[in-house]
């Protein structure tokens, strides 16, 4: 298979990533669920191919589209004149936003990623998420900062997307969201003077993880 010109599959990442999300509406994310994408599509074989580590890959995969079509819709908007807050929260809101139009798939992978063995995997989404989008908002830390703003934005932005996938109205999720981005940047401006605030915030996220599950069970 791997000798095939790619023009010739049946179909692509992309085509194999719109299927699961949309079987994911209605079932859990699980490895049998990954080959029925690929079966109903017509190869089961390329599944694998595409993602030789399996469903971990295809998460990856998907969220590394979330954090790309975040960044390409800055582009449409004079996003450079904004504040670092108003950055941050922007470009939080717009992911939300994407992973709501596929609100029941999200919340199962939520709950997916909310099993304890998966936590360390959840906790590294997160956490790239979180420093797609300081980078963006044009954060140059290398400090303690680095990690507590990265770990501390994880937590709320998960929060808030939890209260978005649950069906809280977009102004309240927005409230919400600014309200506490604002800690973000309380602690973060007083973090050399708190050893403890990264191991605290890194802690809060598998912590998150946790009660996602809980929330989202059955």
């Amino acid at each position: 298979m791997t000798s095939k010109n790619t023009a010739s599959f049946p179909f692509s990442k992309a085509d194999f990533l719109a299927k699961v999300l949309e079987i994911t509406e209605n079932q859990d994310w699980r490895e049998d669920v990954m080959v029925q994408a690929a079966t109903t599509l017509g190869e089961p074989g390329l599944y694998h191919h595409y993602f030789p580590k399996g469903i971990e890959d295809v998460i990856w995969y998907y969220h590394d589209i979330l954090n790309t079509q975040m960044l390409e819709k800055m582009d449409q908007i004079p996003f450079d004149a904004l504040r670092t807050t108003e950055k941050v929260t922007l470009l939080a809101l717009t992911r939300i936003q994407l992973q709501k139009q596929h609100c029941q798939a999200n919340r199962k992978l939520l709950k997916y990623l909310a099993h304890p063995t998966r936590a360390p995997l959840g906790t590294r989404l997160v956490f790239k998420m979180a420093n797609t989008i300081w980078r963006r908002a044009g954060d140059t830390a290398t400090d303690l900062n680095y990690y507590s703003k990265r770990a501390i934005l994880g937590t709320v932005y998960s929060t808030s997307l939890v209260k978005s996938l649950q069906g809280a109205e977009d102004k309240a999720v927005e409230a919400f969201f600014k309200d506490q981005v604002q800690t973000i940047f309380k602690v973060t401006g007083v973090a050399k003077s708190i050893g403890s605030t990264v191991e605290k915030t890194l802690t809060s996220i598998p912590h998150c993880l946790s009660l996602l599950r809980e929330r989202f069970r059955g």
